[in-house]
């Protein structure tokens, strides 16, 4: 199962647009278009992220959940999962928080955020 063209372009331009905001502006954003099955393995259930440190890229899975989801819960979505990426590059610099924390530093990020858009 697939997310439509349409769709995907709606929800990169959205990334495109929030990415800025957490500090990504000269990342790039690309989504998969191929829907998740497997994310209950990463601890995920509705979208996943990869983000490459040394290529300035960051890459999307959707799952769909994702799709099935209500407007306002995929924006929270797209920018909890940019959140997770911008965590991932401070992580990678310096190893400080555990993944319980990561996901309560999103949490409340991704809160203030919703609140601008």
């Amino acid at each position: 199962m697939k997310i439509s063209d349409k769709d995907g372009v709606k929800y990169l331009n959205y990334l495109n647009k929030v990415k800025g905001l957490v500090g990504l502006g000269d990342w790039t954003i690309k989504l998969n278009l191929t829907l998740a099955t497997n994310l209950v393995l990463t601890n995920a259930s509705i979208a996943t992220c990869v983000t490459n440190h040394y290529d300035k890229i960051i890459e999307l899975q959707l799952s769909k959940e994702f799709v099935d989801s209500s407007e306002e819960e995929k924006k929270n979505t797209l920018i909890h999962e940019m959140i997770h990426s911008r965590f991932n590059i401070y992580e990678h610099r310096v190893s400080v928080y555990s993944q319980l924390e990561e996901e309560y530093f999103c949490n409340d990020v991704t809160r203030g955020l919703m609140k601008l858009l």
